[in-house]
């Protein structure tokens, strides 16, 4: 019988980009498709409990963009013996090392030595340079550029288009907005936008 991989976070991007790198996704889970029973000929589930119940599935993709989202329904499938599939659409450098749940889409780079946490993300377009360190569920936004030796707390958001400088800290659960230009150490919890980020 084959695997059932359920694809959490619906979109026909995500959809594509699983296709595309030899998955076959057997359903999707996406709250946010509460009127919906199927879509793109696959099977819907509007919660994450109803599609364990229901589906069992051996595997899973998640694929939401919020990182506290991502955070929670990683858990909820990990915690029933699901297994959390990577999707690897961009290029790795040598010596990167990651833990389950990465979601690299197309024309996206993790650079030579790069550290990945849980459950990151990143969006087309976006690039990590060498020896950056990325902690659990972090998302990297379309074009964002993280520079070298930078590091990056658990649940932070980088905004579309950012820019960080090499050597810099971004504390955990901080968000840095589209087209910033972060310059220095941002606290846990914060936001910052502008050029320089503040």
């Amino acid at each position: 019988m084959p695997a059932e991989l359920v694809l959490v976070g619906a979109s026909a991007e995500m959809l594509s980009l699983s296709h595309e790198l030899g998955h076959c996704v057997t359903a999707i889970c996406d709250p946010s498709l509460q009127d919906e029973v199927m879509m793109w000929g696959l099977p819907v589930f509007n919660d994450d409990e109803t599609c364990l119940k229901q589906l069992s599935p051996d595997k899973a993709i998640i694929a939401i963009d919020n990182p506290k989202a991502r955070r929670k329904a990683h858990q909820l499938y990990a915690g029933r013996g699901v297994e959390i599939m990577s999707l690897i659409g961009g290029r790795l450098g040598d010596k990167v090392s990651f833990e389950p749940g990465l979601i690299m889409h197309f024309l996206t780079n993790l650079s030579e030595g790069t550290s990945v946490g849980e459950g990151v993300r990143l969006n087309i377009g976006s690039n990590v340079m060498h020896n950056a360190s990325l902690g659990d569920f972090v998302t990297i936004a379309p074009g964002a550029m993280v520079l070298g030796h930078v590091t990056i707390g658990d649940g932070a958001y980088i905004g579309a288009n950012a820019t960080i400088l090499p050597n810099v800290y971004i504390g955990e659960n901080a968000v840095v907005g589209a087209g910033a230009v972060v310059t220095s150490r941002v606290k846990p919890g914060s936001t910052v936008k502008g050029v320089p980020a503040r």
